[in-house]
């Protein structure tokens, strides 16, 4: 008997929440039923082929009624904040909804690499030997993730940026597209690394760092 696929609703119905619809469907593993979206606007629309089936507020309901098994958080880290997908990760649980994991099957991933619940691999992404994901972690286009790196939860590695070999990331943090973080270099949590940006020497908590290479 073939086990029944997942059916996942996505929490957010924006830019980010898009791609990970195709990621769903990419992946042909999951079945992607819907969205849930605070915005009125999008309430009853149709987005990438599947319906808005109401607010982040009527998850209780929507999976009491149907058979929907997974959510996933469909809002990038600047949306609402950084403190926004940690919220609804922790109204996921108080739920007991799980949250899906969901690789897109164009990603690279080594045999020893640990990813936690909740994190979205996009296309083109490599993680190689070592590294260690954390959960709820958006790992964005083409974004290089190389050997003994650790993500912390909540982060988002943006398109095209890279890690080299032992990097760590703290939690809550923002690594901007096309940035480059040296070898073994330490990330802070909550910590934003602008797009393009070389960072060749450790970031704080909180710090705002740019430019090549990188200051705060």
């Amino acid at each position: 008997m073939t086990e029944a696929q997942p059916k996942i609703v996505i929490i957010g119905a924006g830019e980010h929440a898009r791609v990970i619809a195709d990621a769903i469907r990419c992946s042909q593993t999951a079945t992607l039923v819907g969205f849930v979206d605070a915005s009125p606007a999008l309430q009853g629309k149709t987005i990438s082929g599947a319906p808005v089936l109401g607010t982040d507020e009527d998850l209780a309901a929507l999976f009491a009624a149907q058979d929907y098994s997974h959510a996933v958080i469909g809002i990038g880290l600047l949306r609402g904040g950084k403190g926004a997908r940690n919220r609804l990760a922790e109204r996921l649980e108080a739920l007991k909804i799980p949250a899906a994991t969901i690789i897109h099957p164009r990603a690279i991933i080594a045999q020893d690499v640990s990813i936690g619940v909740g994190t979205v691999v996009m296309a083109g992404v490599i993680i190689n030997t070592g590294a260690k994901v954390g959960q709820h972690v958006i790992l964005n286009s083409g974004a290089i993730i190389e050997h003994d790196c650790q993500i912390g939860s909540f982060s988002h590695i943006a398109p095209g940026a890279i890690l080299c070999g032992g990097v760590k990331v703290g939690s809550s943090s923002l690594i901007g597209p096309g940035a480059v973080c040296n070898l073994h270099i330490a990330i802070g949590d909550q910590a934003t690394i602008g797009a393009g940006s070389v960072v060749i020497q450790p970031i704080e908590n909180g710090a705002t760092a740019k430019g090549n290479p990188a200051r705060a």
